[in-house]
């Protein structure tokens, strides 16, 4: 198929612009504007020079006007029992992804619940490391305390 069978800028140009004046755009201009496209594009196809357009400022100019791409370039759509399964399927598949949604949901509360109980527990244990090590400290530094000193000697005395 040769590119001039599909591509025919100036039926494309009078399509895009019915399509634009149904939306409100009654000139190239405020259609380009609103496209956010060079207006030149429009004026190219308009006086069909546009041989091999650039996809982006197609689809930007067709999406402004609410035109179609299918209808444009000849691209037939599904019949109504395939458009029927395909919506079935839509369907499904939609109620499968809500499922996994609410699945995913519950796992994500319940990592966050043993996040936080890792976390409370992290700063119980490094509450008391610190207090170990604060008395620790303490008692070596005081030798007229003794609180692990005297224990532990004993107990060293006794196993020995």
């Amino acid at each position: 198929m040769k590119d001039s069978e599909i591509w025919k800028p100036k039926e494309q140009f009078d399509y895009l612009m019915s399509c634009a004046r149904a939306k409100g755009y009654y000139t190239a201009k405020d259609l380009a504007t609103a496209a956010d496209v060079d207006p030149s594009v429009l004026s190219r196809m308009k006086n069909d020079y546009m041989k091999n357009p650039s996809f982006i400022p197609v689809v930007r100019l067709y999406s402004a006007a609410g035109a179609s791409l299918d209808y444009s370039f000849g691209i037939e759509g599904l019949d109504e029992t395939e458009r029927g399964k395909l919506e079935a399927e839509i369907i499904k598949r939609d109620k499968q992804l809500r499922e996994q949604e609410k699945v995913m949901q519950g796992y994500e509360k319940n990592a966050k619940q043993r996040w936080k109980l890792i976390y409370v527990q992290t700063i119980i244990i490094c509450a008391l490391a610190a207090a170990i090590v604060s008395v620790l400290i303490y008692d070596k530094l005081n030798p007229s305390v003794g609180w692990l000193r005297k224990p532990f000697r004993l107990f060293l005395m006794v196993c020995l």
